[in-house]
Parts: C-alpha cells; sequence; structure tokens
C-alpha cells in the first residue's frame, strides 16, 4: 500500500479528541480515497472511530490494513440503515471528551490542525463551528453541519426528511438552529475551513446527486444498494487535482 502520510507531532495532535467517520464505498473519491483519508487525518486525532456501513468496493479490507498500521484507528461495521443510526453508532465508540465529524470527502490541511489545536487550548469550550469551502467547478458557498467538532454530551444525530442526511442535536434543539446567545456561551467559531470536494467536471456533481440521492436514497434503497453498484460511480468519485493544492 503507497504512503502519503501527512507527518503528525506531539504538537499537532488534537487531545481528547476521536475522528469520528462513517463511510461506504470510499476506495477511491475526489479527495483522494480512504488510504488518503485515514493518513491525512488519524495522524492528527488521539484516536479514530471509523465505522464501513457496507463498502463492497474494497474500503474494507483496506482499512482493516490500515488498522493494522495506526494503532489509535479502531476499524468497526454496521449496516447502512440511515445516516443518523450510523453517526450515532460511530459516537457510541468514542472514548475521548470530543467527537470530530469528518466524511471521507472532506480535509484539513495540517496547517488547519495546528491552528485548531492552538484554538481549542486558547479558548476552551464545548462545541466548535467550522466554515466549509467547496473544491468544485459548481459555484456555491460550502453547505455542512455545525458544531463538527463537540463535547459527546447532550449530543444526537436525528433524520433529515427522506433520509438523505442527518442534524445534529445539543440537548434537545437542532445545533444549526440555535440562537445567538446559546452559539454565544456555548461554542466556539473556529474559522478554519473544512474542504470538500467533489468532482471537477460538473457532470459528476450532478451525476451523484442523480444516481445516488434521488435514484436510491430517497427511495429508502440505501440499505440494499452499495454506491459502487449505482450508474456512472466511477464519474461522481472522480479525483479532483485540487486537492493536492490542500494539503
Amino acid at each position: 500500500m503507497e504512503s502519503n502520510t501527512a507527518l503528525a507531532t506531539p504538537q499537532t495532535v488534537l487531545p481528547d479528541v476521536s475522528l469520528a467517520a462513517i463511510v461506504r464505498d470510499e476506495r477511491m473519491n475526489s479527495a483522494g480515497g480512504i488510504i488518503d483519508f485515514v493518513e491525512s487525518t488519524v495522524p492528527f486525532v488521539e484516536e479514530a472511530v471509523i465505522v464501513d456501513t457496507g463498502s463492497k468496493d474494497g474500503t474494507r479490507e483496506t482499512l482493516e490494513e490500515l488498522e493494522a498500521r495506526y494503532p489509535n484507528l479502531v476499524v468497526l461495521d454496521r449496516p447502512f440503515d440511515d445516516y443518523a443510526s450510523s453517526r450515532n453508532f460511530s459516537l457510541d465508540h468514542v472514548q475521548t471528551k470530543y467527537a470530530f465529524v469528518l466524511d471521507a470527502d472532506e480535509r484539513l490541511t495540517r496547517d488547519d490542525f495546528v491552528n485548531l489545536k492552538q484554538t481549542m487550548e486558547n479558548k476552551p469550550a464545548l462545541y466548535y463551528q467550522f466554515d466549509f469551502l467547496n473544491i468544485e467547478e459548481v459555484d456555491f458557498p460550502g453547505i455542512g453541519h455545525n458544531p463538527r467538532l463537540f463535547a459527546l454530551e447532550k449530543t444526537k444525530y436525528l433524520n433529515q426528511e427522506n433520509h438523505l442526511g442527518e442534524y445534529l442535536f445539543i440537548d434537545g434543539i437542532r445545533a444549526d438552529n440555535w440562537s445567538d446567545d446559546l452559539i454565544y456561551n456555548n461554542s466556539v467559531i473556529t474559522g478554519i475551513d473544512i474542504k470538500h470536494f467533489s468532482p471537477q467536471n460538473f457532470k459528476g456533481f450532478m451525476t451523484k446527486a442523480s444516481s445516488w440521492y434521488n435514484g436510491v436514497v430517497r427511495k429508502g434503497m440505501a440499505d440494499i444498494i452499495a454506491p459502487s453498484e449505482t450508474k456512472d460511480f466511477e464519474i461522481w468519485k472522480e479525483f479532483n487535482p485540487q486537492r493536492e493544492d490542500y494539503r
């Protein structure tokens, strides 16, 4: 297995923080795939929990190899039923105070991890919010759920309508519906971008929406049809070369 591991030092590892990720058919994706994801993220957290929800493209086998290389990585299995239940399963296995939720097509740079650690040291909080930068041809602002790094107490994911995604609830309140006072009292805005990579080609972006979200997820068939079994999977998983500009 080829390695392009980002070098982490004690000064860049986030203490008492675990990566909590769910994956499915991520052997390759627009951000470089599952190997790149682990190498670019796992060295920078105290622990990592990655839950495979039924990959059929070799992702699960690759994760097993990676687990042998990274002592702080735990790989678990859970058949996919919906996003929220899968997220909550990953959180249930986090042993640290904080969970950091990232998807396999999202990245932070090494400098981002340095800045994030400094932010956590200088501004202790229960919840940390990020900006989102979409790296793709489509011209629209980044969209993503906040907070992404949070203390586990009183947190739970619930499904969006039609099971197309999930929302984080904190103490019974949907996080992205917080009032300004709640945000001010409980969380810190980091000013750090989570980089989300989609295919550079507009066709790839549209293909994912039609083939996966509308063709499978919205129809309630995501538990039996894996992404790699959908039409034009290779198009919407195509590597985005701009990934190399965000190391």
